[in-house]
């Protein structure tokens, strides 16, 4: 019986090694999800999100783009949502995030320091309010704030209900 070398499978195994070429489009779109959905959520369109990836190399179609996304959130357990065109012209930012001691991501930070919450963040903190509120919070964050402190206590006042004492 031959030696099998464990080390040198365990190297090749690594992520190192991994061919980013033979991996599929949809594969490495779920790579980008939290960046795809981040431009979403600003407002920019399906559209320029593609021909964004597109010009890093993506041949995808947009109607497999969208079936990608679907089954992206679909596996991740995230809501579907109905994408507008975007309205307004927004500019890429880099960021970094900082992972949580169980792994999880709690909030990014952009190049001027700012530390932006995550969309999950925002919803354990408001968790009766809808979905589409903690959307314009999440993209809110990215850009000057648009909503000020009192609007966000009377957002909160009128959806959610007060506890009711059992």
């Amino acid at each position: 019986m031959s030696d099998i070398d464990t080390e040198r499978a365990v190297a090749l195994l690594s992520p190192e090694h991994d061919s980013h070429a033979k991996r599929p489009e949809a594969a490495r779109l779920a790579d980008l999800i939290d960046h795809i959905e981040a431009a979403i959520a600003r407002g920019v369109s399906r559209e320029e999100v593609l021909a964004r990836l597109h010009e890093s190399g993506f041949t995808m179609s947009l109607r497999t783009f969208d079936k990608a996304l679907y089954r992206i959130r679909k596996r991740l357990g995230k809501p579907q949502r109905r994408c507008t065109p975007s309205r307004q012209p927004s500019a890429p930012t880099a960021h970094s995030r900082a992972p949580t001691d169980n792994g999880e991501t709690q909030t990014e930070t952009l190049p001027g320091g700012r530390s932006i919450k995550t969309a999950d963040q925002l919803r354990r903190e408001n968790p009766t309010m809808p979905s589409t509120q903690i959307s314009k919070l999440y993209a809110q964050q990215y850009a000057e704030p648009v909503v000020t402190s009192e609007e966000l206590e009377e957002m909160k006042r009128k959806y959610n209900p007060p506890l009711l004492k059992r």
